[in-house]
């Protein structure tokens, strides 16, 4: 069945099968990184955390069941993750893992997440255990990389580049057998999302 708004669903309300991380991105990709407020609040007795992500990203969960996996990305970050791909994302990180010899990255995000269903305007849940592991305070980093949202802490994702740009420009200067050591810091457009 094809709505108004050209999102389908199939008869028993399940979103269609043959969403991908790619189509994910897709969704994704229009939407600006942003800066958002973070927090605690008393949800019947029990503490946990809540961000609003904004309409744009509730759209672009139309035709899916606007179920989301909460888990640790690999660099330490929140990832949030729809339902009907996270058996794709965890291939990926496995991949990813294997690369990088950590394979026990994919059993501990396999073990470690929440299930947690993505509100009107972009509403979400996240446990509370997640959010202290990641750093998560008042303020929120958001972004979309390959299908997936990321929530960082902003300090952290300052360092988190700063130390990417250091590997990047070690990488680079050793491949090209360059005798000038480059700068040690970032230039400041390399550090803006």
């Amino acid at each position: 069945m094809t709505r108004a708004n050209g999102s389908t669903r199939t008869g028993n309300g399940r979103a269609p099968s043959g969403v991908s991380l790619a189509e994910m991105s897709r969704r994704l990709e229009r939407i600006e990184p942003r800066e958002l407020s973070f927090a605690e609040v008393d949800d019947y007795g029990e503490k946990t955390c809540r961000i609003c992500l904004g309409a744009e990203y509730y759209n672009a969960f139309a035709g899916l069941s606007r179920e989301i996996r909460v888990t640790r990305g690999p660099e330490g970050c929140l990832v949030l993750v729809a339902s009907e791909i996270w058996q794709e994302y965890l291939a990926t990180i496995g991949k990813y893992a294997a690369r990088l010899g950590c394979e026990l990255l994919v059993l501990e995000l396999e073990r470690e997440f929440g299930h947690e269903r993505l509100g009107a305007r972009g509403r979400v849940r996240i446990p509370r255990n997640l959010a202290q592991e990641a750093g998560l305070k008042d303020k929120v980093k958001v972004f979309h990389v390959g299908g997936v949202i990321e929530l960082w802490d902003p300090e952290m994702y300052r360092q988190h580049r700063k130390e990417a740009y250091a590997a990047f420009r070690d990488r680079r200067f050793s491949a090209t057998g360059n005798k000038r050591k480059p700068a040690e810091t970032p230039p400041a457009e390399a550090c803006k999302p």
